[in-house]
């Protein structure tokens, strides 16, 4: 997430020499992804409320990472603005949703440190895309940024969809398969004994 929020900051050089535009074009560009991050927080909690934590988080993966795909190959900065907003979007959907399953999953003697270091994440990726992007823009192009930042939310939406286990709390509320509900808690359980 922190990754594919920042990484418009790091193309902007490059891409306003590239099409020949001032730095200040750029500002909506920048701001489109914040906005859809904070719309996509909003609706996320309803949402999910509705059918469910994990597909929510599933296809908001799913949606940030095409978005970001597409973004690479924006041809106008009207276009460009259209997908990092469509970005965003994703992005603020898949946080809420990750942050009540570690607290729901996560042992109760360190949730709290789960949940820090899944926060620490955020900034870290904004860090780190800084160092990847000073190697990849030169040797491959602004757009290699972006193609990065849409493979890993794309090879994360595979592995969410196969490992990660709906939420026991939704599914008790929504009256959902007993049989399901038990085989996730005792999953849960099983692993707690296993840190213990």
């Amino acid at each position: 997430d922190g990754f594919d929020t920042a990484a418009m900051g790091y193309i902007a050089p490059t891409l306003s020499t590239e099409w020949g535009i001032a730095k200040q074009d750029l500002g909506p560009v920048l701001s489109a992804a914040l906005l859809g991050l904070s719309l996509g927080a909003l609706i996320a909690g309803p949402v999910s409320d509705r059918i469910g934590r994990k597909r929510v988080l599933v296809f908001s993966c799913l949606f940030f990472g095409l978005s970001s795909l597409a973004t690479a190959y924006a041809q106008s900065l009207n276009s460009l603005t259209i997908w990092r907003f469509f970005t965003g979007l994703g992005l603020g959907a898949a946080m809420p949703n990750a942050i009540t399953l570690i607290s729901e999953f996560a042992p109760q003697r360190c949730r709290s440190r789960a949940i820090n270091t899944m926060y620490c994440g955020f900034p870290l990726g904004a860090a780190g895309g800084g160092a990847i992007s000073s190697w990849l823009i030169p040797n491959h192009g602004w757009q290699s940024v972006l193609l990065a930042g849409a493979i890993a939310p794309l090879v994360l939406t595979v592995l969410l969809a196969l490992l990660l286990p709906e939420s026991v709390k939704y599914l008790v509320q929504r009256g959902k398969d007993v049989m399901q509900i038990k085989r996730i808690a005792a999953q849960y359980k099983m692993e707690e004994k296993q840190v213990r």
